[in-house]
């Protein structure tokens, strides 16, 4: 394969776009996946994709393929250049297309609905979530009474820093709305405070610790988004906590869950 890959690269950088009568018929973008149709060679016995020069997919029966997954994504909002080679069995050049695609990203609006009786004393019957991106940085906020920041709760410069649980501020209000959706335990912890906040391309993920009782917990926080069925975007939240804290902290109650909020893009 490195071998292929240099064979590429020199391809790429004196020939032009496409040759042998072959076109990259589209790519449709979505936030992390990049969807590609090309038109067929003839003789070809498979074709090699390309992002930016790296390789990507081989494909022996049909001329589309997606690029990117849930589980290997691309980046959001980023162009790539695609490259498909046609090839013959024996490392043949039979031509090649390039073509210029940006992927999608993940705002917009967002909605969970328990569809159970299980409501968690009332509080976890529905959640809307609002996901923004500007500067290169994802938002993503939960309506209560109104819109609070839930990632990143607190700003990098305040990682660290112990806060009152009764504290005054969009912060402390944050903290607790979404502890009193996603926690089924009464014991307010006396103080927390976020220690990690990190993201990847499609999960942002928040580590909180928290005393109550004499005892300490690490709760972690994750939201992962998805492509699901027909395209669509999905917010999947998860909330686990070390030690046996794990046992207060809720699960959803929607029947084949797994312990996963799912909110569909509305």
């Amino acid at each position: 394969m490195k071998r292929l890959f240099l064979v590429i690269a020199i391809l790429c950088v004196v020939m032009p776009g496409s040759s042998a009568g072959m076109e990259v018929l589209s790519v449709v973008p979505y936030p992390t996946q990049l969807q590609v149709h090309w038109t067929a060679v003839e003789g070809a016995d498979y074709y090699d994709l390309y992002l930016d020069r790296v390789p990507m997919a081989r494909v022996r029966e049909g001329h589309q393929v997606m690029l990117g997954s849930n589980e290997q994504p691309l980046l959001s909002h980023h162009e790539y250049t695609v490259l498909v080679a046609a090839r013959k069995d024996g490392n043949i050049e039979m031509g090649f297309a390039t073509a210029k695609a940006r992927t999608g990203g993940w705002e917009g609006r967002y909605r969970w609905v328990n569809e159970t009786k299980s409501t968690n004393k009332g509080w976890a019957k529905q959640l809307d979530y609002r996901v923004t991106y500007e500067g290169g940085e994802y938002r993503i906020e939960g309506f209560f009474d109104r819109w609070y920041t839930l990632f990143p709760l607190v700003d990098p410069a305040m990682i660290g820093h112990q806060f009152a649980f009764d504290g005054e501020g969009e912060v402390f209000e944050a903290y607790r709305n979404n502890m009193r959706v996603f926690n089924t335990t009464t014991i307010k912890p006396k103080w927390w405070k976020v220690v990690s906040s990190s993201s990847t391309a499609n999960s942002f993920i928040v580590d909180v610790r928290s005393r109550a009782g004499g005892i300490e917990v690490v709760t972690r926080s994750t939201y992962r988004f998805v492509v699901a069925s027909e395209g669509k975007s999905e917010l999947h939240f998860t909330t686990t906590a070390d030690g046996v804290a794990s046992l207060s902290i809720f699960r959803s109650p929607n029947p084949g869950e797994n312990g996963v909020f799912k909110a569909v893009q509305i």
